[in-house]
This record gives C-alpha cells, structure tokens and sequence, in this order.
C-alpha cells in the first residue's frame, strides 16, 4: 500500500473549521478530517486538532468570593462576646461553600469530560464504520471487475482457438485445391489451351486462399495481442483487490480498538458516577453538621441575650440601694 501524503497542520485545522461550518453540532474526529481532506492518518489528523482546540480554550474562572453573614448575625454574635463565634461561623461558612464548589465542578467537569470522550468514541466509531463500508464497496467493484475481465479472458482464448481453426482449415483448403490443380495439369497436359485456363484458375484460387490464410494469420496475432492486455489488466485488478483487503483489515483493527476505548470510557463514567453519589452523601452530612452547628451557636446568644438581661436588670437596683 502507497505511503499516505502529509498534511499540514493549518490544512488540518481549516478542515476542522469547514465541518464545524456545515454543521456545528457535528463532532470533528480523525476520521472525519481523513475524510474531508482524503489523505493523512486519523490519529494524527485528531491529535493536531485537538491541540488547535486546546489553545483557543478559555482560562478557568476565578472562584467568587465567600459571601459574608447576615448582619444581623454578626451583629448578635458581636453583642454576645462572638469574636469566636463569629470566627467558627465564618470559617465554616468559607470552608463549606468552598469545598461545595469545588466539589460540584470537579463533578460537573468529570461527567461532562467523560460523555464528551464517550460521544467522540461514538463519532469516530461511525466515521470508522463509514469508512470500512467504501472500503468493502471498493474491493466489492475491483473484485466484479476482475470478474468481468476474466470472463473477457476467456472469450478472447476461444475466438484465438476459432481463428485458428480457421486458418487451419483455409490451409488445408488451399493445399487440397493445390493438389487438384496439379492433377488437372497432369490429366489435360495435351490440352494446352484447357490446362492454361486451368492454371490460371488455379493460380487465382491460390493466390484468394493465401489472402484468405493471411487474413486469419493477422486477426488471430490481434487476438493474442488483445489476451496479453486482458491478462495484464487481471493481474492489476487482482494488485488492486489485495490492496483494498489489507487496508480493509487496518480499519477493522482500528475499530475493534475504538470499542475497547468506548468500553473504558463508560466505566470511567460509572466510577464517575459512584463519585458523586459519594459526594452526594458527604453534603448531606456536612449540612447536617453546619444545621446543628448553627443551631447551638444561636442557643449560645439566646442564653448571652438572657444573661445580659439579668445584668442589665440588676443594676437599676443596685444604684438605688447606694
């Protein structure tokens, strides 16, 4: 098989850019490109499309910043002596949505990163596919055509045979009529006259079957002529057809590889998926945590409040009894 010519990476990438063109929802695989640009290998053909991709891709944002506590929290928590307090609830609050987010877009990223892996293995399986069928369909034609070139073969052998069973048989014509003549110019040699006829009759019968002889000589060496072609071109159809079934076999090993790569995506994405319920069930208890840590800080500024008031009760009494 010929050596596929080599393609640049701005052809790659103008490729890429004209799939996208036809149909943005498309899915731009090694396949696709070798397809649109007929020519190169698909995996490096993928490879430099994917590198154009990574450097136009945008940079990550910022995480935004943590939201502070309500004020009238934080102004109960400063009444009730809270700089503690108002130290833990902001930790938590910071520490929570923190690991929140994160966790939610490491989720988000892995799941949407894992379906667009197992949708890319989709795409390239079907070019693949698509691919081994116009191979089957060539080598499906080189086969017919080798077909038809040998039931050619074998009409031009027959008419070969043909031919020269007629020029055998104008030979021997020729001969007998030969021998008749020199048996008449036997029999009639005191006829002058009869046998010179004769001869001359002769001699234009001889000179017809030579031409005749002559004839079929020059149409039978068209033949062989015409079975040497024939039997060239078989042996260049039969070249072909061994070509298309190796380059057929090629695409079938890089199928087979596609499935087992589609295979360990979807288990990736199950692993993925355990994750997150994982994570699911840390929220869970995380919240529970942050409810119940919540709910013990403000039973701690109800009693602060209480004993504030208790203070702030007494002290009229004590200024009237001094």
């Amino acid at each position: 098989m010929a050596r596929p010519a080599e393609v640049s990476d701005d052809d790659i990438i103008a490729a890429g850019e004209r799939i996208l063109a036809a149909s943005p929802k498309a899915r731009v695989t090694g396949y696709s490109l070798r397809k649109a640009l007929e020519s190169g290998d698909p995996v490096r053909l993928e490879a430099v499309w994917r590198a154009h991709l990574d450097a136009k891709a945008p940079a990550a944002p910022e995480p935004p910043p943590t939201a502070p506590l309500p004020p009238a929290l934080e102004e109960q928590c400063a009444t009730a002596t809270a700089q503690m307090a108002d130290m833990v609830a902001r930790l938590f609050k910071g520490a929570w949505s923190t690991a929140d987010e994160i966790a939610q877009r490491r989720v988000a990223d892995e799941q949407n990163a894992a379906r667009d892996r197992i949708a890319d293995a989709d795409q390239r399986l079907t070019d693949a596919n698509e691919v081994i069928r116009d191979a089957d369909a060539r080598a499906s034609a080189e086969a017919d055509r080798a077909d038809g070139l040998a039931g050619q073969l074998e009409h031009a052998k027959d008419e070969a045979i043909r031919a020269g069973e007629r020029y055998t048989a104008l030979e021997d014509s020729a001969r007998r009529d030969a021998d008749l003549a020199r048996a008449n110019l036997e029999e009639l040699s005191k006829r002058f006259a009869d046998i010179e006829a004769a001869a001359a009759r002769a001699r234009e019968d001889a000179a017809a079957a030579r031409a005749t002889a002559e004839a079929a000589r020059t149409e039978a060496d068209r033949e062989r002529q015409r079975v040497a072609r024939l039997e060239n071109d078989i042996a260049e159809a039969v070249d072909a057809k061994s070509k298309a079934d190796a380059e057929l076999t090629a695409l079938r090993s890089q199928a087979e590889e596609l499935k087992a790569e589609k295979s360990n995506l979807v288990t990736r994405l199950t692993v993925a998926e355990a994750l997150v319920s994982t994570l699911n069930a840390d929220l869970v208890r995380e919240r529970a945590g942050r409810a119940e840590m919540e709910e013990k800080m403000m039973d701690a500024i109800e009693r602060a409040a209480r004993a504030e008031g208790r203070v702030a009760s007494m002290l009229p009494s004590h200024a009237d009894a001094v």
